[in-house]
């Protein structure tokens, strides 16, 4: 039921509870869609952005600055802040301060799955690049320069030289293949647990699958998403406040697009469809 008071609630008439709310197959690419509803909600509201933006920007700064452990932890419930922002916007409803208060009320899941999400990106390129490390130790070892004293040899150093250059090809393209490939598989985690309040077991069961088809679709809009909310940057930093929500209005609209929503306002967290139902991590009460 419609509830005027709630920050979260969109306007119009509750939608059919009973329907499916998780994904469904589609024909052709929603790219374009996507990003038209993104850009188009977006510049509706571009001028309610900057007061949550810089707020979280400043928790973060702060959090970062005290150490890196309260950054992990704030990392989580900042980004479904802003995942909320992005979907009040996309719903209709003003962006404003309240819109940071769902990173609160889901604080738990979303510090988990912020620093889950954190360790299995960053724990197999530290791996990749020991094994990278151990690599270029041996191959310095074996083809390295010559003794002091010794005449260099054009074939040696020449050896040595493309050796190492190989070797770091080989480490920078793992890490940008598999950063991009994580990014993209995992990108309906946050704003799972965002609307839906989702723990990180459901929420990342949930995204794999869900970008298993359209993949390459999927996997460019990410990084359009990416450019798009970091060009800002290239202005001073200071554009940073205005292109960084592009970034999150644009992953929300593909999450809508994909696990449409489960009611006209805030879903609770047992109203998460077909899709999360069907995962052995979801919730006995919707198994």
């Amino acid at each position: 039921m419609p509830d005027g008071d709630n920050p979260f609630q969109s306007p119009g008439r509750p939608a059919d509870v009973s329907a499916p709310v998780g994904p469904s197959p589609r024909d052709g690419s929603r790219l374009g869609a996507i990003l038209g509803r993104a850009f188009n909600s977006y510049f509706r509201q571009w001028g309610e952005w900057p007061v949550p933006v810089l707020l979280c920007g400043l928790i973060s700064i702060g959090c970062y600055l005290a150490c890196l452990f309260p950054f992990l932890l704030a990392k989580g419930p900042l980004s479904c802040a802003l995942f909320a922002c992005a979907l009040r916007n996309l719903r209709g409803w003003p962006v404003d301060n309240s819109s940071l208060g769902r990173g609160w009320q889901v604080l738990g899941p979303a510090m988990s799955s912020g620093i889950c999400l954190f360790l299995l990106q960053v724990v197999p390129m530290i791996v990749f690049g020991v094994v990278i490390f151990g690599a270029m130790v041996i191959l310095g070892v074996s083809v390295g320069p010559p003794q002091p004293g010794a005449r260099p040899d054009d074939a040696h150093v020449l050896t040595f030289m493309f050796g190492m250059m190989a070797v770091q090809i080989v480490l920078v393209s793992f890490l940008a293949i598999w950063g991009l490939v994580f990014v993209t598989r995992t990108m309906f985690v946050m704003p799972l647990v965002a609307d839906r309040g989702c723990g990180f077991t459901a929420a990342w069961h949930a995204s794999w699958e869900a970008t298993r088809q359209r993949f390459w679709e999927r996997l460019l809009l990410v990084v359009l998403a990416g450019i798009l909310g970091g060009v800002g940057a290239y202005v001073c930093y200071v554009g940073i406040i205005f292109s960084l929500p592009l970034y999150y209005m644009i992953i929300a609209a593909a999450y809508e697009d994909e696990f449409g929503i489960a009611f006209d306002g805030w879903a609770p967290p047992d109203a998460i469809g077909p899709a999360l139902a069907e995962s052995p991590f979801a919730p006995s009460a919707v198994r």
